[in-house]
């Protein structure tokens, strides 16, 4: 027989050719018998159409036609299952070349069972066909390779009976009938993970309950539900994956039946249905879920938990903790079962709730640390709580309490405990005695606020210097009683205060106080001796349980209580509390004692027995107690004076440079026959004279017993702080003196005395440098002129030109009589300040050889007296070189600024300047004279320049009147009518004029000018 080619070689060679449904497998393409075949082709079954050509070196068997549009090429036999055809439907017939043969009706087909390798066989002796066709099933489930690849998973293999117990129930299955029996086609050649190359392709796994639902869910009764889905990873193939071929139902307890209807389903013993099915990627529901799923047990109607049993008895293992959360109390013990299922080894049931009883135990005679005077019924109860899920042999902490157990107390308990699959209880374990509870806590310590609060004093006496002590005195506001820091009641434990584990000790607390006398005293001692006491006992019956104070009185102290730190049943008995307050001591000569010069010594003692923590005795306090009365005296001893050391001299005029002040004072009341007078010593203090550079001066002494002190003040090289004026013919300038004295008492201030003086001091012209004085105005290598006599002075009325002057360079000589004095920081007329008459003032033991007197003294415009209306005259002399050139209008000007000079150098007013060059005022005047080609020149400042005949061609031996109001008076005008910036000043010939130019001033004297 022809060798032949099976399917699965076919579909090989072929796959990405086939179609993805059932129904397009009826034919093949021209294309996939394009090439030459080497094998025998067996396709029985199929037709194949539109072929070119079918060229094979073997045999050629088809199950119905052959359509060949070219050749057909067959080196060996051919086997139909129908006949063949021309191009034109025409049935070929073959036979011997005699035209001899076979017809149709003597051949015949017979066709056997599907198998793996098909066949198409002819019996030339019977002219019988035999066709076995090909097997195209490739699993236990009847599919074939495109149901495989196009449906949903089939139904999974259950594996064996469920294992059920009362606490799990484990299913298996696996995938025998739905993976292809041939292992060499279980995995797609290609495919980015294991995963996607198994067969069939399965994504997930899903498992549903079905059960009767009770409760709160219902409503999902007897239906579907979903448990778990497995989830399979890419790199996993579920064949051979374990956990994908198991699950586990675990019991629910029954707490958790509302959960959720699985839960509710899970909590019982009823039988209940589980179902497993595969899904892949396909959105085809073929076959759908009631068909492919796998359903356990489900003629036996499921599966169930069977009845479970309580746990074994708890088992005490060890106390634990003591706990407090508030003064609330509990215990913890641990304790562990040997089968959480009595009777079931390895039971997967768990521990979830436990209860434990308990009561105060009554019959032990340290039952309980509370005073024995307080009588409590016993107390009992119940503690429940839940377990988190404890296995066998391991140990679980319960709790004796939910913290309402008293303090200080010894229980008996018991424990059941429950599982999470009965709802019985195990046996209670054996009694177990508890340890104490813990004590309850101090919600107030021990400390007491037993210090001072009286403000220090800084205090000198015969015995100690310049301390801060505690000075008392009744006569003194705020020295009159000792003050403590705090007068408000002040509680603190009495008892021993709480410590962790104060349960296990056996003093200061509870019972270990009952009827102790003294467990804490307080005291006020005064020198050493006790003057008042309080004494706090512990707990006893006479005094309602809680103890009693005893108090010697209350003169120190306020009325002291004593009583339980805890009202309620929990907690009393274990704690007392003690109320104490201090009172400020007044009445000091009384309660504390006469003024004496020694010290007292105050101490409060605290004291506690050392069975409640001892208290060490509070600080010593030294007071100090004087009886002085009134403020401190002062008075002046003999007379203050001020003596004249130096003078320094302005234009003549001498002003006291410096002088030394004397002032002698006696102060009395100063302090008690105690000695206690001021810590720094100080008694009398002058801290200034009135317009005298007095420096601040303390009297300090060392204390006497008397308290009478004196005090000579000298001081020199002072000086005035202000001009003076004030000549011995009229009101004397009396100098108030600013002083003080001091006492514990207060202080006494005093502006009283005074020193009456007659000096003349011009603060103005001077500038001090220590204790010397330098005049403002500087007279050396200066331009400052006074014309130099009344002869010279009367050629005012005759020749101007002529007049002379002499430089005014040094200060102590004495100026002339109609000269214009710098006085009070600027050259200024009587008027304006008052010229002094030297001989009027007191110089101490300073004599003058000329003595300035002629401040009244005043000349007219011809140098002749004239008291009324006459002028001072100054002089000053500038320099040509300094003229200002200035163009306007392409003419050049050359002139002295004078109103510059005379306001900005010289100092004089705007406004007096003003009235110099305005010829229609004659309060101030004005002239210049310069030589001008060897002849004396003058001009006048009060009128403009001459443009046709100027002021330096015209003579000067005229007088002033003349120049000012005679015929040529316009020809003698000097000033620059057209100068920049409101600025005036003679024109001058710069040529021909010298470059000493004198300008004259005069100040009509009895006019405030300056």
């Amino acid at each position: 027989m022809a060798p032949k080619i099976g399917h699965r070689e076919l579909f090989s060679i072929h796959q990405n050719r086939l179609e993805h449904h059932q129904a397009n497998l009826n034919e093949l393409t021209t294309n996939a018998l394009r090439n030459p075949l080497r094998e025998h082709l067996d396709i029985s079954g199929y037709d194949i159409k539109n072929a070119r050509r079918i060229q094979t070196s073997n045999s050629l068997q088809v199950g119905t036609s052959i359509t060949v549009g070219s050749s057909i090429t067959i080196n060996q036999n051919i086997a139909l299952g129908g006949n063949i055809t021309d191009l034109d439907g025409n049935v070929l017939t073959f036979g011997g070349g005699d035209g001899g043969g076979i017809s149709l009706t003597d051949l015949s087909v017979t066709q056997s069972s599907p198998s793996n390798i098909s066949s198409l066989d002819y019996d030339n002796t019977t002219g019988v066909f035999t066709y076995i066709p090909p097997n195209l099933i490739v699993n236990a489930a009847n599919q074939t390779f495109t149901q495989l690849l196009t449906e949903q998973p089939n139904k999974f293999n259950q594996n064996g009976s469920p294992t059920t117990s009362s606490s799990e129930i484990t299913i298996n299955w696996n995938y025998t009938d739905i993976i292809p029996t041939d292992e060499n086609i279980r995995k797609f050649a290609q495919g980015s993970n294991i995963k996607s190359r198994c067969l069939p392709y399965i994504n997930e796994i899903k498992i549903q309950i079905n059960g009767t639902v009770t409760g709160t869910h219902v409503s999902q009764s007897n239906t579907w539900i979903d448990y778990q889905t497995l989830s399979i990873s890419p790199n996993e193939d579920y064949n051979i994956t374990n956990r994908l071929k198991t699950i586990t139902f675990t019991k629910r307890p029954q707490s958790s039946a509302n959960n959720s209807a699985i839960d509710n389903i899970l909590s019982k013993t009823d039988s209940f249905l589980v179902r497993i099915y595969g899904i892949n990627d396909s959105s085809n529901n073929f076959p759908n879920i009631s068909t492919r799923a796998l359903v356990i047990n489900e003629t036996a109607g499921g599966v169930a938990f069977v009845d479970a049993f309580p746990p074994s008895q708890p088992l005490f293992q060890s106390n634990q903790g003591k706990f407090s959360n508030g003064n609330n109390y509990h215990l913890t013990s641990d304790f562990r079962v040997n089968e959480t299922e009595a009777g079931v080894t390895n039971s997967a049931a768990r521990l979830d709730d436990y209860i434990t009883t308990f009561s105060e135990n009554i019959t032990s005679n340290d039952r309980s640390l509370r005073s024995g005077y307080f009588s409590l019924s016993s107390q009992s109860g119940t503690t429940s709580d839940n377990l988190n899920n404890i296995p066998s042999n391991t140990d679980f902490t319960i709790k004796i309490g939910n913290n309402n157990l008293r303090a200080g107390t010894k229980y008996n308990y018991t424990v059941t405990v429950s599982n999470n699959i009965s709802t019985a209880n195990s046996p209670s374990s054996a009694q177990q005695p508890s340890p104490y509870t813990r004590l309850p806590t101090s919600s107030n310590g021990t400390t007491l606020t037993l210090t001072e609060a009286t403000q220090e004093t800084s205090v000198t006496s015969s015995t100690f210097t310049n301390q801060n002590v505690i000075y008392l005195n009744s006569n003194i506001s705020g020295k009159t009683q000792f003050n403590v820091s705090n007068t408000s009641n002040q509680t603190f434990e009495i008892t021993k205060p709480y410590t962790d584990g104060q349960e296990t000790t056996l003093e200061g607390f509870g019972r270990f106080v009952d009827n102790v006398s003294g467990l804490v005293s307080i005291s006020l001692k005064i020198d050493g001796i006790s003057r008042e006491t309080i004494t706090f006992n512990g707990f006893n019956q006479t005094s309602g349980n809680v103890g009693t104070p005893s108090q010697s009185g209350t003169t120190y102290f306020g009325n002291a209580t004593i009583q339980d730190m805890y009202s309620d049943d929990n907690n009393k008995g274990f704690r007392l509390l003690g109320t104490v307050s201090l009172k400020n001591i007044n009445d000091i000569y009384n309660k504390i004692g006469a003024a004496r010069s020694n010290v007292y010594t105050l101490q409060y003692d605290y004291q506690r027995n050392s069975i409640v923590n001892a208290a060490t005795a509070g600080p010593v306090y030294n007071v100090y107690i004087d009886n002085l009365s009134g403020l401190p005296n002062l008075s002046v001893s003999g007379t203050d004076s001020i003596t004249v050391n130096s003078v320094e001299y302005c234009m003549g005029i001498p002003s006291v440079e410096n002088f030394t002040v004397n002032l002698q004072r006696n102060y009395s009341n100063i302090n008690s026959i105690y000695t206690f007078i001021r810590g720094d010593r100080l008694i009398g203090r002058i801290a200034a004279v009135q317009d005298v550079s007095w420096s601040d001066t303390n009297f300090i002494s060392n204390p006497n017993s008397n308290g009478n002190y004196s005090k000579n003040y000298s001081s020199s090289n002072k000086y005035y702080t202000v001009s003076k004026n004030f000549p011995n013919t009229g009101t004397a300038n009396n100098l108030t003196i600013t002083e003080y004295a001091y006492s514990l008492v207060g202080t006494t201030t005093s502006t009283s005395n005074q020193i009456a003086v007659y000096h003349y001091f011009d603060n103005n012209s001077f500038t001090r440098t220590d204790d010397n004085l330098t005049p403002k105005l500087d007279v050396t290598n200066s331009d400052i002129y006074e014309i130099t006599n009344n002869e010279e002075l009367l050629k005012l009325g005759s020749n101007l030109g002529g007049i002379g002057v002499t430089n005014y360079s040094n200060h102590t000589v004495l100026v002339q009589d109609h000269t214009l004095l710098y006085i009070n920081g600027n050259f200024r007329t009587n008027a304006s300040f008052n010229y002094p008459n030297v001989d009027n003032y007191t110089w101490g033991d300073i004599r003058f050889s000329d003595k300035y007197n002629s401040g009244s003294f005043a000349f007219s415009t011809s140098g002749t007296s004239d008291n009324s209306n006459g002028y001072k005259w100054i002089v000053f002399k500038v320099n040509q070189s300094n003229y200002v050139s200035e163009s306007i209008s392409g003419t050049t000007y050359k002139y002295y600024n004078v109103k510059g000079y005379l306001q900005n150098t010289i100092g004089i007013s705007e406004a007096t300047v003003s009235k110099i060059k305005n010829k229609d005022n004659n309060d101030a005047i004005g002239f210049i004279a310069q030589s001008v080609s060897s002849s004396v020149r003058i001009g006048n400042l009060s009128r403009d320049f001459n443009t046709t005949d100027a002021w330096y061609d015209q003579p000067s031996n005229i007088s002033y009147n003349t120049m000012t109001s005679g015929v040529n008076k316009a020809k003698y005008g000097t000033n620059h009518t057209s100068a920049l910036n409101g600025n005036w000043g003679p024109l001058l010939d710069t040529d021909n004029g010298s470059n000493d130019i004198y300008i004259y001033i005069g100040f009509k004297n009895l006019v405030d000018l300056y």
